[in-house]
């Protein structure tokens, strides 16, 4: 999603904090991003960064912070860049089943993206597997809001389950999914 998530982050501090927040945030963390395009590379390691500056200044939990923010990812994507989540199909089951193929379209049209890889391992008819690799530890809770968000979007009664999160050479998180 390139710099939606950016967008999305900076929508979020100001509708839960101020704008205020956000600047002092930002300036805080030292990274550098351009929350007027949507056209620039992303990766988890400075979601990461603002989101724990965040933590430090509204002394909320950053898992918590996370968790929000994936799912004010989704409702900025609704509500501002509708194509891309139509792109990926009409439904909650579908369109995870098609975020592999998704990032890897993006990863051809953006070269420089830093995305993390998802991989979905369909168990039967109703359960699949979604696993989530990143080279930043603590995204857990950033996918678990992200899932919740399109289980929101998509008015599914699914059941989400994080059944595991070790480290290979990059971290990796499996959600399992229930219908």
């Amino acid at each position: 999603m390139y710099g939606i998530i950016y967008k999305a982050f900076e929508q979020y501090v100001i509708d839960t904090f101020d704008v205020e927040t956000w600047n002092i945030t930002i300036s805080k963390s030292l990274v550098s991003m351009n929350t007027k395009t949507i056209d620039q590379p992303y990766n988890d390691a400075i979601t990461f960064e603002i989101a724990k500056q965040l933590s430090k200044s509204t002394n909320l939990a950053i898992d918590k912070i996370l968790f929000q923010l994936g799912e004010y990812v989704v409702k900025i994507t609704r509500e501002k860049y509708l194509l891309i989540m139509q792109s990926r199909d009409n439904d909650f089951k579908d369109y995870l089943l098609n975020l592999p193929s998704f990032h890897n379209r993006m990863l051809l049209i953006y070269p420089k993206l830093t995305p993390p890889e998802f991989k979905v391992t369909v168990v039967n008819d109703t359960i699949l597997m979604l696993h989530y690799y990143t080279n930043t530890s603590g995204m857990k809770e950033y996918i678990k809001g992200y899932l919740n968000g399109l289980v929101r979007a998509f008015e599914s009664n699914v059941e989400i389950e994080h059944i595991v999160s070790r480290q290979l050479n990059k971290f990796e998180d499996v959600f399992k999914i229930s219908w």
